[in-house]
């Protein structure tokens, strides 16, 4: 574990990050307890980075919340170890964390999406008008072409904002690093 080091640190270091024009974004819900979900927004400078985070992503859904210096010493832990090392050190591309994000089977952590800030910015006045009705499903977004991400995200936004992100582009970066 101490090669890997504690992924408590590595969470809070990511939280730490400031979203730029050409940063990266993972759009997530987790579970609070007793039922409860909350989304939020990290920020990555570049795929590798997030790279180096899903190790943490990962033992958290592992001990699920845990403290992790109480895992079962009796527990054979090297697969998961080996696994974590592995995507811990790969050189990650943005395909890669897409894929990561789209194969990612959680119990409490829910990954919906890995995304370019830059297009959130660039979003379009149709799409961006779209995000500020409400819609409260997956059906009704698919319906008027959105995904959950972009529409939670931009939508939440324009409650704040009086125009799209691209109109002023350093609010809506300070909006996203305020989320996170």
């Amino acid at each position: 574990m101490e090669k890997l080091g504690n992924p408590t640190e590595v969470w809070i270091s990511s939280l730490k990050n400031r979203a730029t024009e050409d940063g990266f974004y993972l759009y997530e819900l987790h579970e609070m307890g007793s039922g409860m979900w909350e989304n939020g927004v990290f920020v990555f400078p570049t795929p590798q980075d997030f790279g180096k985070f899903t190790y943490a992503l990962e033992l958290f859904d592992y001990v699920y919340f845990e403290d992790w210096e109480e895992i079962d010493e009796s527990e054979d832990c090297t697969a998961l170890f080996q696994h974590l090392f592995q995507q811990r050190e790969k050189e990650w591309t943005f395909e890669d964390c897409i894929h990561y994000v789209s194969t990612f089977k959680p119990s409490c952590i829910e990954l919906i999406k890995f995304g370019e800030i830059r297009d959130l910015i660039d979003v379009s006045e149709e799409t961006f008008e779209k995000c500020k009705g409400i819609n409260t499903s997956k059906d009704e977004l698919e319906e008027v072409g959105l995904n959950e991400a972009e529409y939670q995200i931009l939508h939440k936004y324009s409650q704040e904002a009086k125009g799209r992100p691209k109109d002023d582009c350093l609010c809506f970066l300070e909006f996203i690093n305020k989320w996170g």
